[in-house]
């Protein structure tokens, strides 16, 4: 069981005051019970000291021109609760219904791109139809308008605007593991926090190549390579590593080019 008191304790004791300061808005048309907490935990574990602040429910639109003082924006936009009953009404109403609310979509997805300010970084969540799969025997089609949907994001005039792949958690543990249908239905809480741990890791991982946090490693073959000689077996002074030598003077020019890269 998810214990928050914890969980909170744990943040308590990861915190460092030397963290990159972060400030993160999440936007969503979900209850997301839990999320803040879990991403503080992964985001202070890259070097980052986060501030989040989650918008009121369902109130993306209304909140998205509030977000000129975020260094990043994460939008859930569910399509499962775009409009009431809409997985329901999968099966009784005609195509039309799902076009006229793809369009509806379009526009809202716009305007948020439109009021959000371009230097800012935006991550938001790919849609997926496998919330409906149990429940909606002609998926294919749905996902067909889901992919055209996606592609839309995708081709917005947005440097900055990610489209952060969740599928890929589905498929690695499962999409049972990460929803829980009954607490959509009662309280608009779709996602647990098994999705929460792993949706974090995964934001983590974007924040680090965005923001350059990663750490490169340069590995080298320097035995026979960068000096004449095997340290193991001819020892510390039986390697030739002279300038006058051919092999020798290898090591003199890596270090160089080794040098040169703190420049760039």
């Amino acid at each position: 069981m998810f214990e928050k008191k914890k969980l909170i304790e744990i943040l308590s004791s990861k915190k460092k005051l030397n963290n990159k300061k972060i400030k993160v808005k999440i936007l969503s048309n979900l209850i997301l019970n839990n999320l803040s907490e879990i991403l503080d935990y992964y985001l202070s574990e890259i070097g980052l000291d986060p501030e989040i602040t989650v918008g009121n429910y369902d109130n993306i639109i209304q909140e998205i021109e509030y977000t000129k003082n975020y260094d990043l924006v994460i939008i859930y936009f569910e399509l499962c609760n775009t409009v009431d009953e809409f997985d329901i009404n999968l099966f009784t109403k005609d195509e039309k219904y799902l076009d006229d609310i793809f369009n509806k979509i379009k526009k809202d997805i716009n305007f948020i791109n439109e009021n959000i300010a371009k230097e800012k970084l935006i991550f938001f969540n790919k849609l997926s139809y496998r919330v409906f799969v149990n429940h909606f025997d002609n998926h294919f089609k749905l996902k067909s308008k889901i992919d055209e949907l996606n592609n839309f994001i995708t081709n917005l005039n947005n440097k900055n605007l990610i489209l952060v792949d969740i599928e890929n958690i589905f498929m690695e543990i499962g999409i049972k593991n990460c929803i829980d249908k009954r607490l959509f239905y009662s309280s608009k809480v779709l996602y647990n926090p098994n999705f929460f741990i792993e949706y974090s890791i995964l934001i983590a991982s974007l924040l680090t190549q965005k923001l350059g946090l990663g750490k490169k490693v340069l590995i080298l073959d320097c035995d026979n390579t960068l000096w004449k000689g095997i340290v193991g077996d001819d020892g510390p002074n039986g390697i030739d590593m002279s300038k006058n030598s051919e092999i020798g003077s290898y090591f003199y020019k890596a270090q160089s080019i080794l040098k040169s890269f703190k420049k760039k």
